[in-house]
């Protein structure tokens, strides 16, 4: 449904961004418009130190593509994982399992249900859990 690019920010001093660019053109696809709009109100609505920031989204006219930028996370859940062995669970109860659980509780208790919870859509922004 979309595809994700790796970018510098020229407007915040070479941040790296993820910029999500919905594959069809969003005002002719009813089904890509909704998400589009689901998502951009979902992560506008849900500030939380878990959950990742909507940093711009807009449609580009000269494509015609939907876009959402957000901020760059280097890894997954899944790469993690492949990397490291889960010696001390309490420690990954501490470090990841926690910050899910209460982004996801902030999440629900909005009434907005991610739907695709799995390794490779949790994203890491830092190294957590050496285990």
């Amino acid at each position: 449904m979309a595809k994700v690019f790796k970018a510098m920010d020229g407007n915040s001093g070479g941040r790296l961004v993820a910029i999500k660019v919905f594959e069809s053109a969003g005002s002719e696809n009813e089904f890509i418009r909704e998400s589009f709009t689901r998502e951009t109100e979902a992560l506008s609505n849900l500030r939380h130190p878990n959950i990742v920031p909507l940093l711009d989204y807009d449609f580009e006219p000269v494509r015609r593509q939907l876009y959402i930028v957000l901020p760059w996370c280097d890894s997954t859940l899944k790469d993690l994982r492949g990397k490291h062995n889960a010696q001390d669970p309490v420690q990954f109860i501490t470090e990841l399992a926690q910050p899910l659980l209460d982004a996801l509780s902030l999440a629900h208790s909005r009434r907005v249900l991610h739907r695709d919870v799995k390794p490779s859509n949790v994203l890491i922004d830092r190294m957590v859990f050496l285990g």
